[in-house]
Parts: C-alpha cells; sequence; structure tokens
C-alpha cells in the first residue's frame, strides 16, 4: 500500500527548467450545461438511480474549490472525501491554479513522475510554491514570476506577482483555507496519483479502498446522506471519471449490489464470436479475461456480473468520458487519420494526452485505444476483487499477485 508520510518540503529546488502555466483554458469546459460558477470547470454529479454521493470537477481555482465546498455543505453533507487523481505538481499562485510546464511543452504535463507518492507530491509542492513566492520577489523589477495563459488556443506569457500568504500547495488550500471558511462541509483531502490516459496502478486501487473502507462498510442512513466523495484530476475527464466509477464499484459492491433482474441470465459472447459490441466493451481480450474470472475465482458467472457492474456505473459517469466506449472510439480516431493520412493530409493533434512522436496518426489513436482497453480491464478485476473482498481485509495487490495469469491477459491485449 501507499505508505502515509508527515508533509517535507523538498530540499532540491523544483522551479528551474520549469515555467509555470496556469491550469485553465479556453474550451476546458465540456459539459453543455453552464459552469456553476467562473473558477469550476466539469462540475457533476453522478447520475445514479440509487442516488450514490459520488461528483467530479476539474482542479478548480481557489474560490472555486470554496464555492463547491458551501454548495456540499448546503446540500447536506457534513464531510467530503476529496481525491485528487493528478500524478502532476500543482500550487495555488494567488489562488490561481498553475502546474510547471517543460519550455517547448506547454501543453503537455510532465511525464516524468510514474509512480510517484502522495508524500512525495506534498514536498515538491511545497518546494515549488516556495521556488514562486521566491522567483516573483527577486524580479521584482520586471513585474513578478512569469506565467503562461493560455486563450484562444495561443499561449501568452504574463508576469504575475506571487503573494505568499495567498499561494497553497493544494493539501494547504484544503487544511489552511477551505476548511476554515465559513459554512464549508468538512474536507478530508487524499492524493492518489495517476498518470493520464492509463490504468491505474495496483497501489492506486489499494489506497482507495484503504481511504473508504470505512465509509463502505457503514451502511446507516446517516453515513450515506451526509458524505460525499469527490474526484478531479486537470480538466475533470479520464481520470477523474475513472475514479468516480471506482468509488460507485467500491460502494455498491459492498453494499451487496445484485444486478438487475434477468440481466445475470444473459451470457456473453465468444471472444471470436462475430457481431462483437465493440463500443460495449466486446473486445477479444476483455472476453477471455472475463472468462478467466468465472475459472480463477470458482464462481460462475462472475465476470459477467462484474462486466454488468462496471459497465452501469461507467454509463451513469459519462457526461464527459465513457470508459467503456473509449476504445472503440480510439479506434475510428485512428481509421478517420489514416484515411486523412492517404489523402495527403497531415495528423491532427489531440488536445491533450501525453508527450508521442506521431500525435494524431492513426499509431497514436491505436496506442492510446490499447491503454483505454487496459484501463478497463483493470475496472473489471477491481469489481471482481471488492465482490470477493468488500471490506477490504486483503489488499488488491496482494489478490492480483494471487491471480498472476490476469496480468498476461492484460499484456497481450489488442484492439481487435
Amino acid at each position: 500500500w501507499r505508505r502515509r508520510a508527515a508533509v517535507r518540503t523538498q530540499k532540491t529546488p523544483v522551479l528551474p527548467g520549469l515555467q509555470m502555466k496556469c491550469d485553465e483554458f479556453d474550451g476546458i469546459h465540456a459539459l453543455s450545461s453552464e459552469r456553476v460558477h467562473p473558477q469550476v470547470w466539469n462540475w457533476r454529479k453522478m447520475k445514479t438511480a440509487d442516488g450514490l454521493p459520488i461528483y467530479g470537477a476539474g482542479q478548480c481555482h481557489l474560490d472555486g474549490l470554496v464555492f463547491l465546498a458551501r454548495q456540499l455543505k448546503e446540500a447536506g453533507y457534513r464531510r467530503v472525501f476529496w481525491f485528487n487523481m493528478r500524478e502532476e505538481p500543482l500550487v495555488f499562485l494567488n489562488g490561481t491554479a498553475c502546474a510547471p510546464r517543460v519550455e517547448g511543452k506547454l501543453n503537455e504535463n510532465v511525464d516524468y513522475l510514474l509512480s510517484i507518492q502522495g508524500f512525495e507530491l506534498d514536498g515538491m509542492e511545497a518546494r515549488l510554491r516556495e521556488d514562486c513566492v521566491a522567483a516573483a520577489a527577486a524580479a521584482k523589477g520586471g513585474g513578478g514570476l512569469p506565467v503562461w495563459y493560455e486563450e484562444g488556443g495561443v499561449n501568452a506569457q504574463k508576469p504575475l506577482d506571487v503573494q505568499a500568504d495567498q499561494s497553497f500547495t493544494v493539501r494547504a488550500a484544503y487544511a489552511d483555507h477551505v476548511n476554515k471558511q465559513e459554512g464549508t462541509a468538512t474536507c478530508e483531502y487524499v492524493r492518489v496519483p495517476i498518470a493520464d490516459e492509463t490504468a491505474p496502478e495496483e497501489q492506486d486501487f489499494d489506497q482507495l479502498v484503504d481511504e473508504l473502507a470505512g465509509l463502505a462498510a457503514d451502511g446507516s442512513e446517516r453515513a450515506k446522506a451526509t458524505t460525499a466523495l469527490v474526484f478531479n484530476c486537470h480538466m475533470g475527464r479520464g481520470r477523474t471519471t475513472t475514479g468516480m466509477v471506482c468509488g460507485a464499484i467500491l460502494l455498491r459492491a459492498a453494499r451487496g449490489w445484485k444486478p438487475a433482474e434477468g440481466a445475470a441470465a444473459a451470457a456473453l459472447p465468444a471472444p471470436t464470436a462475430e457481431g462483437r459490441d465493440l463500443k460495449r466493451g466486446e473486445f477479444v481480450g476483455i472476453l477471455t479475461l472475463l472468462a478467466q474470472l468465472d475459472a480463477a475465482c470458482h464462481e460462475k458467472g462472475l465476470g459477467l456480473k462484474c462486466k454488468l457492474l462496471v459497465d452501469a456505473c461507467a454509463d451513469e459517469a459519462d457526461e464527459v468520458t465513457h470508459l467503456v466506449a473509449a476504445p472503440a472510439k480510439c479506434i475510428e480516431k485512428a481509421e478517420k487519420a489514416a484515411v486523412k493520412a492517404a489523402a495527403g493530409g497531415g495528423p491532427e493533434a489531440p488536445k491533450a494526452g501525453p508527450a508521442e512522436d506521431s500525435m494524431g496518426t492513426p499509431a497514436f489513436w491505436r496506442h492510446r485505444g490499447v491503454k483505454y482497453l487496459e484501463r478497463y480491464a483493470y475496472l473489471l478485476l477491481f469489481a471482481a476483487y471488492v465482490h470477493r473482498h468488500p471490506t477490504g481485509e486483503r489488499s488488491f495487490t496482494e489478490w492480483m499477485r494471487t491471480h498472476w495469469a490476469f496480468k498476461r491477459t492484460i499484456g497481450e491485449l489488442e484492439l481487435e
């Protein structure tokens, strides 16, 4: 499991060699509904029939966080588990969410922090805040710290006079600011760092279970009515939706979820059957994995049950992205890119994602599709795990180590 440690400021500077950029950009709000606050984007509640109190959002600036904490309090929630799913460091400079970027790659997250721990990010962000305050003070004559802002698809640099008393790390934003404001729900901040556009690591699932085991086991109506879960990443899309679906899977499995009447009697298609619905995740590797679940766990129908649960949760959290349909959409984008390339057109770069040499090419989209397929496979395995161990008495990592053959199947996934 991810170990916890006290926040210690990193000794070595973070800012040198990097440039700060504001998180917000034109078009970051992807919902059809209007923003609930000028400093909030992609805020929504999971549309569940059983009323699960699960929310998702983009990073939001500091005033936006306070607004949401007050909204949650007004909705009757006294306690909020707030999961930040970002693997990249960030700080609130004068209340504005900003993240470091590499020069020449301002539209891409720093991509060398794979498997970083939450307490390491805490220390890194504490030092980054200090670096930014010091850099702004040293550049008083020049107006302050240069920060990039993206407007209309164009990046422009503006000086920011960073004030120490108005600038916070993410953890301090909750402990030293949000939770001290009047009329806010009590927010318990949790960092679960996940690389963008990929499946969570096993330790990520372990951390979610560790944090939520008590809530999942508490079936009282009071706990259900007064505690909310909020997940966010940078834009509030992929990693946020993944967290929302994981939270719903965990809470439902712990509370004895059962498929709709008649659904469990259905049968999954054979892995190589004709007419499989790829938009519903019926890929060869996925169907093979579901059959393995039945055999490995000695429970007939477990694979189908897990798929029904994951698909239902994904359907209810689909306002920004659909985790089940995502691999099939990548196939469509790869085919369109191939047609465009054959006609002599250049590749169309996606709006956001990891750094790759051939962004927008058929190879790029197929690679991303495989990553999305791996994410879906891990969600199915997580559903099987919480079905077998709803109280988390055994970690997901330990369970996966026992069923090592699942990893081999995941490693061989293809878009077919």
